[in-house]
């Protein structure tokens, strides 16, 4: 049987090639930096182009996205004090299929599944001077989307089609050789 997964790393992020970006600041005047966040989803989305994948600029509201890249932003204003606490959190998620598609089922296409964290990064709590805080998570942010990245070309080797974690009709229907 050929191995789909095994031997291969990072199987999670195997035959993605387009995703959609959200950065999610939460916590205490997270809204004061507003331009730094959508500076900081454009920054993001140019370097995933740069490594060859595809950043989705529109998102669809009567389906769940899938891939999709979210940045988690915690920001918290100490009292009295010009300075912020932050974490920041890098998640991939995407559809994962727990069943195979029932094609012969009405109003059932997709088979059972749930939309899943499959790869995450997260930074260790930081402090910074009000002003230095934004340049600090953008920092972060782009550290954590190389390091996806770099993920990303092990699971997906140029001139080398990985199989598909979720592909399970495909699995299933393959011959068995003695």
């Amino acid at each position: 049987m050929q191995p789909y997964l095994i031997a291969r790393p990072h199987p999670e992020l195997a035959r993605i090639d387009s995703l959609y970006v959200t950065v999610a600041p939460l916590g205490a005047k997270a809204e004061e930096y507003e331009p730094i966040w959508k500076e900081l989803r454009q920054k993001v989305g140019q370097r995933l182009q740069q490594a060859g994948i595809k950043v989705l600029t529109t998102k669809p509201y009567d389906k769940p996205i899938s891939p999709q890249l979210g940045i988690y932003i915690d920001l918290l204003k100490l009292d009295e004090s010009n300075q912020r606490v932050f974490h920041v959190q890098t998640s991939l998620s995407r559809t994962v299929y727990l069943e195979a598609p029932l094609s012969n089922t009405p109003g059932r296409d997709s088979g059972l599944s749930v939309q899943a964290d499959v790869w995450s990064k997260s930074s260790p709590m930081q402090v910074a001077a009000s002003q230095n805080t934004p340049a600090a998570i953008t920092q972060i942010a782009l550290q954590q989307t190389e390091e996806l990245i770099v993920n990303w070309t092990a699971a997906n080797p140029p001139g080398k089609q990985a199989a598909d974690a979720n592909d399970i009709k495909t699995a299933a229907q393959k011959p068995i050789a003695q």
